[in-house]
């Protein structure tokens, strides 16, 4: 680092200084006379150090200031804090509050035997959500016969009354008439949710099973033609948020049989 000054220089000298932080700087100096021997610095030998980072600071989500990130270190942005997550909705109670027990009495009228009911139950959610998970779910079984003869009697979606086996009431696909109970995908004209049909608590419902005879051909004779009906219905409250587990089941009969005449 230091070496003796052998030959004092006759002519200009240049000298670098080199200072941390600031662009290297020449001068020129006039001829040195009257130097004394001594050290010199060798500046060249001497290391740099790169300039010093100062960090803007920002304030966070949290109201702490934070330091933002350094040169070359990625100039993100600061990250925010997460959302809320989604809550958990799902039906906690449910109850029928209008639903038939028993058997319900088919009745004639004119060249048509039916029974009317109605359905109405409520639904609770937990909080913050509404009822949206809540349905009413309706199925049918049992049969229809015209002068003791059973008949294809049909529940909707290309399907007829089976005599055994359970199958949803009504149709099964958006835009067609006698839509199945309770989707509330599926409002219609007879059954609905309250206050809104996407999360009320509330469903009503009306519901006319029947049979009927009508004559093939002018003035044909209709008369004496006797009609049964024999249905078994069952209902259901369910949670779709939670695989459609059943909260509440209900079921009853219509039944009964008439002559026109």
């Amino acid at each position: 680092m230091f070496a003796p000054l052998a030959r004092i220089a006759r002519a200009p000298v240049v000298v670098v200084q080199r200072r941390a932080g600031h662009p290297i700087r020449v001068s020129t100096q006039p001829p040195i006379t009257n130097v004394r021997r001594g050290p010199v610095w060798n500046f060249a030998d001497i290391p740099l150090h790169p300039p010093a980072v100062v960090s803007p600071m920002f304030s966070g989500a949290d109201g702490h200031e934070q330091a933002a990130d350094a040169p070359g270190q990625g100039n993100a942005a600061p990250v925010p804090a997460d959302a809320p997550a989604e809550p958990d909705c799902h039906i906690e109670g449910a109850r029928f509050t209008d639903i038939p027990s028993g058997d319900v009495p088919a009745t004639l009228r004119g060249n048509r035997l039916s029974g009317t009911f109605k359905m109405a139950a409520r639904f609770a959610a937990n909080v913050p959500c509404n009822c949206h998970c809540g349905e009413y779910r309706q199925y049918i079984r049992g049969t229809g016969s015209v002068n003791d003869r059973p008949q294809a009697v049909p529940i909707g979606g290309n399907r007829t009354l089976d005599p055994k086996t359970f199958q949803e009431d009504g149709e099964l696909a958006r835009g067609t008439a006698h839509l199945a109970f309770g989707h509330r995908a599926w409002p219609g004209t007879d059954n609905a949710y309250k206050r809104d049909q996407e999360g009320g608590c509330r469903f009503e419902g009306k519901d006319t099973p029947q049979i009927s005879v009508f004559a093939q051909r002018p003035n044909a004779k209709v008369s004496g033609t006797r009609l049964a009906l024999a249905l078994e219905f069952r209902a259901d409250l369910i949670d779709t948020c939670r695989a459609d587990n059943v909260l509440a089941t209900a079921t009853w009969t219509v039944t009964g049989t008439g002559t026109i005449a």
